[in-house]
């Protein structure tokens, strides 16, 4: 009897511990994205333009560094930039503006940055970020229903634990609650 009374608690806890774990995880997402925003704008204060380069070592053009609906570009090269590498000669003071924890998890790396340099959420995901290259201080993003441009010029966006992009005006998007965790600064 005693040990029937300690499930039916037990059960009864069980959906209660789920949903703070998501609140918690979702409270480092919503700072790890405001890092990587701090972190963009201290390097463009120190050096006057945009952590990223094109392939041809031109600047590269506005677009998302990761995210779940990109392709070829991840956040490695603008992680390593701002943990102080020099990379393609970006940080050649070698200044750490972004400090980063060894991710969790082996072979599918979550909440840290992992040996691919890539920074991941803590469901799993790489962070996207997306900077204004042009100068312009406008930045497109999606999120915002039908407003498609935030006067910034950084946006780091975590799709949370459903891993889809939705319009964080809204409480539900694409049936499914909204749970991404955003900066624009």
């Amino acid at each position: 009897m005693v040990i029937a009374i300690i499930g039916i608690l037990m059960a009864l806890l069980f959906p209660a511990v789920g949903g703070v774990i998501d609140s918690a995880r979702r409270s480092k997402a919503k700072t790890d994205v405001t890092m990587i925003c701090t972190a963009v704008k201290a390097y463009q204060t120190e050096y006057g333009r945009s952590p990223v380069v094109g392939y041809g070592g031109d600047e590269a053009t506005e677009g998302w560094f990761q995210g779940p609906e990109t392709s070829g570009q991840n956040n490695s090269e603008i992680i390593c930039v701002l943990s102080g590498e020099n990379y393609k000669s970006l940080n050649p003071r070698k200044i750490v503006f972004l400090e980063t924890r060894p991710a969790k998890g082996g072979d599918k790396p979550a909440d840290g940055v992992d040996k691919d340099i890539q920074f991941y959420d803590p469901w799993g995901t790489p962070y996207a970020v997306k900077i204004d290259t042009e100068y312009d201080n406008w930045v497109e993003y999606y999120g915002q229903g039908s407003q498609e441009n935030v006067r910034s010029t950084v946006i780091a966006v975590s799709f949370g634990k459903n891993k889809v992009q939705q319009d964080i005006n809204k409480t539900t998007d694409k049936g499914q609650k909204v749970d991404d965790a955003v900066s624009f600064q």
